[in-house]
Formats: C-alpha cells, sequence, structure tokens
C-alpha cells in the first residue's frame, strides 16, 4: 500500500472485506497508484507543487482507461497529493511559456482530453484535497464525483483554493468555465473566474466547490470512508454510473467534438504576445518572491 496514509487505506480494507483484495502498487510519471480491491488511490507525486506536467497528465489517461475497463471491478477512485501540504498548483507553466507550438498543442489535447475522461469515468471518483488546490488543481477537484479538503497545511496555514487563470491573463476555455458553473452556480463562477478570488477551505465549502472540510487527515480519512462504503457496498454499480454518465454526456460529448478547434484556440491564445508578456511578468514576480 502507498504510505500517505496507512490508516485511510487499512479502513478501505475492512470497506472492501467481501471483495477480493488485490495489493498492486506501483509508481508511474507523477504520481503513485495503489489497488486495494474496488478501490484506486492515485497520490500525486510530481514535485513540491505536484503540478499537472505532460507526462503526469499522459500517465493519468492511460491509468484511467485501464481503471476503467469493466474487468477490472474498480468501483472508486481517491485522488489524492502523496505529500500533505500542496494537491496541485494546477499546470505547468514551463509548457506554457515560449512553447513549442507542436508540443503545446499535444499538451492542450492531454489537459482537455484527462479532464474529460475523469469527468466521464464510470467510477466514481473522490478529491481528498490534503493542501492547496490552486488553478488546474481545483480543475483536477471539479472534474471528480466528491470533494473534500482539509482545512490546514502541516504548518498550520490556511489551505487555499481557487481559479487563478485570470492572474496570468489567461481566458479559461469554455468547458472549464461551464464545469465551473455547474459546480458553484453562474454567479460564484463568474466571480471566480473573473477575480480569481483564493478561497480558504470554509469558504470553497459555502460557495460549494467542495463537499466537506475538516481539521485533520484523520477527519479527511472518515468522510473518505464513508463515501467509499456507500459507492462500494451500497448503491448499485449500474445505477449509479448510468445516471451519472447520461448527465455528464452532454459536456464530455461536446469536449470531445469541439476538440480540435479548442487546441487551436489555446495555441493561439497561449501564444500571442500579450499573453507570453503577462505570464513573463507572472513568472518574474514568482522568482522574486523566493
Amino acid at each position: 500500500m502507498i504510505p500517505i496514509r496507512g490508516v485511510m487505506m487499512r479502513r478501505t480494507s475492512r470497506l472492501m472485506s467481501s471483495a477480493a483484495t488485490q495489493d498492486v502498487g506501483r509508481s508511474t510519471s507523477g504520481f503513485a497508484l495503489d489497488v486495494d480491491g474496488r478501490v484506486a488511490t492515485l497520490a500525486l507525486d510530481s514535485g513540491p507543487a505536484n503540478l499537472l506536467s505532460f507526462d503526469t497528465l499522459a500517465s493519468m489517461r492511460s491509468t484511467l482507461a485501464d481503471l476503467n475497463d469493466p474487468g477490472k471491478d474498480i468501483r472508486a477512485l481517491v485522488i489524492t497529493a502523496k505529500k500533505t501540504g500542496i494537491f496541485s498548483a494546477g499546470l505547468d507553466m514551463n509548457e506554457l511559456y515560449q512553447p513549442d507550438e507542436c508540443r503545446l498543442a499535444e499538451y492542450w489535447g492531454h489537459i482537455q482530453g484527462c479532464m474529460g475522461e475523469l469527468y466521464s469515468s464510470p467510477i466514481h471518483t473522490i478529491s481528498r484535497i490534503n493542501g492547496h488546490a490552486i488553478a488546474g488543481g481545483l480543475i483536477v477537484a471539479m472534474a471528480t464525483d466528491y470533494r473534500v479538503m482539509i482545512a490546514q497545511d502541516p504548518k498550520g496555514k490556511s489551505c487555499k483554493t481557487g481559479l487563478t487563470e485570470a492572474m496570468i491573463g489567461m481566458t479559461m476555455p469554455w468547458w472549464m468555465q461551464r464545469l465551473t458553473v455547474l459546480t458553484a452556480g453562474p454567479r460564484t463562477a463568474e466571480r471566480s473566474m473573473t477575480l480569481s478570488p483564493l478561497m480558504d477551505a470554509e469558504q470553497a465549502l459555502a460557495a460549494g466547490f467542495i463537499d466537506g472540510m475538516v481539521e485533520t487527515e484523520d477527519q479527511l480519512d472518515n468522510l473518505v470512508q464513508r463515501e467509499l462504503d456507500l459507492v462500494v457496498n451500497k448503491v448499485p454499480f449500474g445505477g449509479r454510473a448510468g445516471n451519472k454518465l447520461q448527465y455528464r454526456s452532454e459536456l464530455t460529448d461536446k469536449m470531445r467534438s469541439t476538440l480540435d478547434a479548442d487546441t487551436e484556440q489555446f495555441v493561439r491564445v497561449i501564444t500571442s504576445s500579450m499573453f507570453q508578456k503577462a505570464l513573463g511578468a507572472y513568472l518574474a514576480s514568482l522568482r522574486k518572491g523566493k
């Protein structure tokens, strides 16, 4: 089992007592994967900020495809960070600054592809947010079915979440905007997308971005455990998955059909002099802050 939270995984094992347990732990690009019975845990481990790098997103897509195989009989996927403190700080800005256009287009294909595939997975997906979830980190969480967040990082500072794309001069793609509206409602979504406020866990809960907040990791594990018990042992897989996929199909079908046009638009925006200037200034401010 992956060592992020032995307590959670032992509790999960007890929930799965009726299922044949296979303990398969492996590390891949940017995360560690553990499969225990009908539950998979993907623990992000791609550097201090758990950036959604090119390789991490590509590996996540292949992993999701494998877990979605009906023969695997996986009922739930928990996404968390291997180390408490930062769930994910989002996209890798190095991929966006002065990029090679062909690689940038491929990177966008992995971004839109991964989020669409996560959002439309028949598996019940849970974000165990054990740290800050910024920009793309929040997008990952919004693409899952259930989101719970710890209130403080190990240093005692409030964990923050929010959509910071506007702060780097980026117009969010239409499907990210739509996902935000579906998660938090139109007014909250509009202010979040245009003003980029950072929220603590209590504010994120009130806004509808998360479903639960707690003070300790044991409490975080308890929320995850209750959700796993519900989806693994109580609600029939077919009924839950069928309703989920039908409800989400309008967005995911459009994401697939517009991928080429969306990619062209993304490359055009990212390579524009206006965006590159804004991103360069943002990266310079980060270096000064170190």
